[in-house]
């Protein structure tokens, strides 16, 4: 196998000094958002900061018009506002107080929900990557893919920090065609979300096929390790891109 790109690939990129990431209850997976449900609700929770006088939970105060502002969505206050109320009904949030048009929002998970339902992260970088390369709805629909993606990713091994799986797996997670899964999957590689390898991998003694294997752009070394060593996942003969 050629490792001049694996090598070369990543080698000028630089892990954000700031770690900072958003710890995400495994009980949204369960709620049947859509991507754009899915992003608002990453959206909103990555601006929350904690208060440790009130049960420890995150919360945001923040306005509709805020929240159309930040996002770009001119003609979005309609959808931005049933979003909230599904929030709401599916017990993912509350709205504890609102003082004029601005809501005090409260997260319904906590410590205890999540050692007992498990969590994922999402990760500030990432979010503000796609935040300032995309606008309007379409940023919300690429934050929930994001969290989708993260959903599969398990942080205590190096291998178990990649996705070496099929994009219909996604499509399941997501609930969504394989080709929207791979259209979502390109702009993330485009835009440098996503760290991605390009490979060719065996099927067979006698049959090979092309595909892409991903992680988490601060997770690209790892990535770079894991097909290198060989020892995980798919038998991989040649990295092409």
């Amino acid at each position: 196998m050629n490792k001049k790109i694996l090598k070369n690939k990543y080698k000028k990129y630089e892990t954000p000094q700031n770690m900072l990431f958003t710890v995400i209850d495994t009980k949204v997976l369960t709620k049947a958002l859509n991507n754009t449900e899915m992003g608002l609700y990453i959206f909103l929770k990555a601006q929350s900061g904690r208060n440790n006088l009130k049960g420890k939970q995150l919360r945001l105060k923040i306005s509709v018009g805020q929240i159309i502002t930040a996002i770009g969505w001119r003609l979005g206050t309609k959808s931005i506002n049933n979003m909230i109320q599904k929030l709401v009904l599916l017990k993912l949030i509350e709205i504890e107080s609102k003082c004029g048009k601005t809501l005090e929002i409260v997260f319904l998970d906590d410590e205890k929900s999540l050692l007992n339902n498990g969590y994922f992260k999402v990760y500030a970088h990432s979010i503000n990557a796609i935040v300032n390369s995309s606008n309007g709805k379409q940023k919300l629909n690429y934050l929930g893919f994001y969290a989708y993606f993260r959903s599969t990713i398990f942080e205590n091994t190096e291998e178990s920090a990649v996705y070496d799986k099929s994009p219909l797996y996604l499509s399941k997670v997501c609930d969504m065609s394989y080709s929207n899964i791979r259209n979502y999957l390109q702009w993330m590689r485009e835009n440098n979300i996503l760290a991605s390898f390009y490979v060719r991998a065996m099927r067979t003694e006698s049959m090979c096929y092309n595909k892409y294997i991903y992680a988490d752009m601060h997770d690209c070394q790892k990535l770079v390790k894991y097909i290198n060593d060989g020892r995980y996942g798919s038998v991989i003969t040649e990295v092409l891109e």
